[in-house]
């Protein structure tokens, strides 16, 4: 991320056919620019711009030709998003009018250049506009796939977990002080160091709190890890098809077509899904193929879920044995038996009886039965990943994550025991250094690069 903050710009808004289209300038430049590039209905320039009132016009390019229709409204430092002087345009939508008016802004040079990734709310941190943990917020509210992360990300924006930090924080650089100075100059400062077990026992149950809530809504964030199993034709590909509601994978008639892993990821029945195809599993002396059904064996070892095909037409083969003795102990699994359009052998719908599975019969050729299945898996699913909407509040960020099990680990050293100063004053140190990183205060350029390379441009 640069340095640099000369004047940037970029589309903010998706590209495609839409009725709005949000261009956005940030920098000393952008009032200037504005008035340069728009002019009200009776052809008048702008002189002078007032702070958040909206203008009706064009926008004109270099020669004074209109290429667009559009309103303009500026916030003036500090009182912006980015902190910075702030100009937008809202011109109408699609391809052509945004890419043109952000071109026309360009041949600005010297005085206008294209934004990075995730720049205006960079700069917004720069500026102070934005603790680290906040603008890592807006990047989450954009990618959130369901309410729990939204709603997580949005109260994260507001900055609800940084003020309960900073309360914490700021009492123990406090007690840092004293103890530097207590350690340094023990006659000045006598034996008046008061003890702070409580207050430490109090935030290690705190980032307790914060470390479970980001288990309990990992898969919702990240995504369940789901895996389609189960002998070679049976319609493992055309059941990932079905999900995904095209062809995303090769289906043929013949026996070992997938011989690696496809990923993908869905939203089934509002869940987020990193749904995995596999090799079938068979026996077979092809090298190749053999090393496909190993790497589904290692997938069904990382697996929440398993979404083991059968089909149900047929009397249960050696190769569907194998596969009941590999989910029969598994937690979470979910039997289709497919092909019921060609009948329904009782032996192999015999073999489930007892089972700790949910058994869904189907015909994924014809979709017959794929409602009812959803059903299924949306009951099944809302049981076993079911969350307290009352809770204050849900971390969602794995770098967060990493950073309070970090501080756990020092809690752990100094709780329930009497540390020497010396042992104290490097804890609090450490937590310290830590909550520094959290917030940006003390963090990496390589850091904060990989973090705001996740944000798309515009925001």
């Amino acid at each position: 991320m640069s340095n640099n903050l000369d004047t940037i710009v970029a589309i903010s808004t998706p590209p495609g056919y839409s009725g709005v289209s949000v261009i956005r300038l940030s920098g000393k430049e952008a009032p200037d620019l504005a008035k340069k590039h728009f002019k009200l209905p009776k052809g008048n320039k702008l002189l002078e711009i007032i702070p958040r009132k909206v203008y009706y016009g064009y926008f004109i390019d270099q020669n004074e030709e209109a290429i667009d229709e559009c309103l303009m409204f500026y916030m003036k430092s500090p009182n912006s998003y980015t902190g910075e002087d702030v100009v937008e345009f809202q011109c109408h939508g699609g391809i052509i009018i945004p890419l043109k008016i952000v071109e026309e802004l360009l041949k600005n040079r010297g005085l206008v250049r294209y934004a990075e990734p995730g720049e205006f709310t960079y700069r917004a941190f720069l500026n102070g506009k934005k603790d680290l943990i906040q603008a890592e917020a807006v990047e989450s509210i954009v990618h959130s796939k369901n309410t729990f992360h939204q709603k997580s990300a949005l109260k994260q924006l507001s900055g609800f977990l940084g003020k309960a930090l900073k309360d914490y924080f700021s009492f123990f650089e406090e007690k840092k002080i004293f103890l530097e100075a207590a350690i340094n100059f023990p006659e000045e400062v006598g034996d008046n160091f008061v003890s702070i077990d409580d207050k430490l026992r109090e935030f290690y149950f705190f980032i307790e709190e914060l470390i479970q809530s980001y288990r309990e809504i990992e898969p919702y964030v990240m995504g369940i890890k789901a895996i389609i199993i189960g002998k070679p034709n049976v319609g493992k590909s055309s059941f990932m098809n079905l999900l995904l509601n095209n062809e995303r994978v090769i289906v043929s008639p013949y026996p070992g077509t997938t011989r690696d892993i496809i990923e993908e990821e869905i939203i089934l029945e509002g869940m987020p899904l990193r749904i995995i195809d596999t090799a079938g599993i068979r026996f077979t002396d092809d090298p190749v193929e053999s090393i496909g059904i190993e790497k589904t064996k290692e997938k069904l070892l990382e697996a929440h879920i398993i979404f083991s095909i059968f089909d149900a037409s047929e009397p249960p083969s050696k190769e569907d044995m194998n596969i009941i003795d590999i989910i029969k102990n598994k937690r979470n699994v979910f039997v289709i038996l497919n092909k019921i359009d060609k009948g329904i052998n009782g032996d192999i719908v015999k073999l489930f009886e007892g089972l700790n599975v949910k058994v869904t019969k189907m015909s994924i050729l014809k979709r017959q039965g794929f409602e009812e299945f959803k059903k299924i898996f949306k009951d099944s699913l809302i049981e076993l990943y079911s969350f307290r909407e009352d809770k204050d509040f849900y971390v969602t960020s794995p770098r967060h994550y990493e950073i309070f099990l970090n501080m756990k680990e020092i809690l752990i050293t100094i709780m329930d025991r009497k540390p020497h100063q010396e042992e104290l004053l490097f804890a609090l140190t450490d937590l310290i250094s830590l909550y520094d990183k959290l917030i940006g205060r003390n963090i990496s350029e390589d850091d904060i690069n990989q973090i705001f390379s996740r944000f798309c441009i515009g925001k």
